[in-house]
């Protein structure tokens, strides 16, 4: 898949394939978003990857992934969405909230992390999710502290601890 290459700053300078973009270490842009099961916002979504993925299988992550060249944050997280949970349906209308952005040095990686409060149904794709559930996030938060090996983007759980948490 074609991604945009970025400076450091975010500003895209080219494109390439996002294999090459880790390989070669170009700064590039992903996106996320923490799912909540209601407006309470006191349990996220965590899918456990397929066990297959190249990068982190069987993994607990928040939905998310690479931006395709020429896509906007909010348009890559909203096919991320729809690609791994939202297989074949759609997504009513919810308030989407921009929480914070992240800067990943060793990965190279701009990230915007988005929120919204959905409780289903997901239709997963099996190839990209093993499965899913609704986590407390404080319960999770302590998790990640504990045992960051079993998260993929552990960095977002830390942000939102530091932002949202006090």
């Amino acid at each position: 898949m074609q991604v945009d290459i970025v400076d450091e700053q975010d500003n895209i300078i080219g494109q390439e394939e996002e294999s090459v973009c880790h390989e070669q270490k170009h700064w590039h842009r992903v996106a996320a978003v923490l799912i909540f099961k209601d407006e309470s916002f006191s349990e996220v979504l965590l899918q456990k990857r397929a066990l297959h993925k190249k990068s982190g299988p069987g993994l607990l992550a928040p939905v998310g992934g690479h931006l395709k060249a020429g896509e906007t944050y909010l348009q890559g997280m909203l096919r991320e969405l729809h690609e791994e949970m939202l297989v074949n349906s759609w997504l009513p209308a919810v308030d989407i909230t921009p929480l914070f952005k992240l800067k990943d040095a060793e990965l190279k990686e701009h990230m915007i992390v988005y929120r919204l409060a959905y409780r289903g149904p997901f239709n997963i794709d099996k190839e990209e999710v093993d499965s899913y559930a609704f986590y407390k996030i404080k319960e999770v938060i302590k998790d990640v502290e504990m045992h960051p090996e079993k998260y993929i983007n552990s960095a977002i759980f830390n942000q939102y601890k530091a932002r949202f948490m006090k």
